[in-house]
């Protein structure tokens, strides 16, 4: 565009009238200014400008820099911060309640001491879980992640799963099955493929309906190795789905905080999966139950 080119002119050209403004205020009173521009289309696009007179004012010269990663990542780092700070304080209150309770005198009323110690060591493992969540999302978003990778029997870590979850489906009651099949191995981080799968089990139970089942179907793909949690319980809602793998997101947050869970499960199973290059694939229909899929290269891949 000419130096002497009128604003409209550019106007025509970019289509933004607060570009037209930041010219004429750089070109008014020659000094620096920059900009914040959120576009839409064709994407959604955080867009910094930095403009300043060019030459003896003879014009104006902007620079325009592509931000939306960094602003992106930013806006996540600030949610993170603002739900890790309200999944701690529920707790903290909980425990700081019963304590100053029972140090104002029910210390001295036996049922009711039993009962508050109780409840204030069950939101300490509360607090101990949550923690142990973090540190493990810590472990894989980290350069360590898989530092020492071995053969994994699929088979052999989803019959420990299912060990680790016996109690809470007998609870329910749920029953959990492995569907006889291939024993597929994989090359990966033993512990991060156990937590994949109790995650995955410990869900399909927790949302389930009493009697109902949790079945676990390990195959083969071509070099793929396919792990397939399906379950009879209450499913998810479609407009759910996109955001069920994202930190502390809980389709029912009442439900999700009485069960005990930290909101942190999923992640943790698709952070695992991308860990070892796999992916995670999930179908859930309301009132009927979802499958959750997992698909991860196979040790001779």
């Amino acid at each position: 565009v000419p130096a002497n080119a009128a604003p409209t002119d550019v106007l025509d050209l970019a289509r933004e009238p607060r570009l037209v403004d930041l010219i004429q205020q750089v070109l008014a009173d020659g000094a620096r200014r920059t900009l914040h521009l959120e576009r839409m289309e064709p994407l959604r696009r955080t867009l910094a400008l930095a403009g300043s007179t060019l030459g003896t004012h003879d014009g104006a010269v902007i620079v325009v820099r592509d931000i939306t990663e960094s602003e992106q990542l930013n806006r996540m780092r600030r949610d993170f911060v603002a739900n890790v700070s309200h999944e701690l304080r529920t707790p903290l209150a909980a425990i700081q309640g019963y304590a100053e309770t029972l140090s104002d005198g029910a210390i001295d009323e036996h049922e009711t001491a039993l009962r508050f110690s109780q409840r204030i060591v069950d939101q300490c493992r509360r607090l101990a879980a949550l923690l142990a969540d973090l540190l493990t999302l810590s472990r894989l978003e980290g350069k360590e992640a898989l530092e020492s990778l071995e053969p994994v029997d699929l088979r052999a870590t989803a019959n420990e799963a299912i060990e680790l979850v016996a109690g809470q489906a007998a609870a329910k009651p749920v029953t959990v099955e492995l569907v006889p099949g291939p024993s597929p191995v994989v090359r990966g981080d033993p512990e991060g493929l156990f937590r994949l799968l109790s995650n995955l089990l410990e869900n399909a139970v927790k949302y389930n309906q009493p009697g109902g089942r949790v079945e676990i179907a390990l195959g083969l793909r071509g070099d793929q190795a396919t792990i397939e949690v399906r379950d009879t319980g209450i499913g998810i809602p479609g407009s759910a789905l996109p955001r069920i793998f994202e930190r502390f997101y809980r389709v029912d947050k009442g439900r999700a905080r009485e069960e005990g869970g930290t909101g942190l499960g999923l992640a943790i199973v698709k952070h695992v999966a991308q860990a070892h290059q796999g992916r995670v694939e999930v179908e859930s229909e309301l009132g009927k139950g979802s499958t959750f899929r997992v698909l991860l290269p196979t040790e001779r891949s």
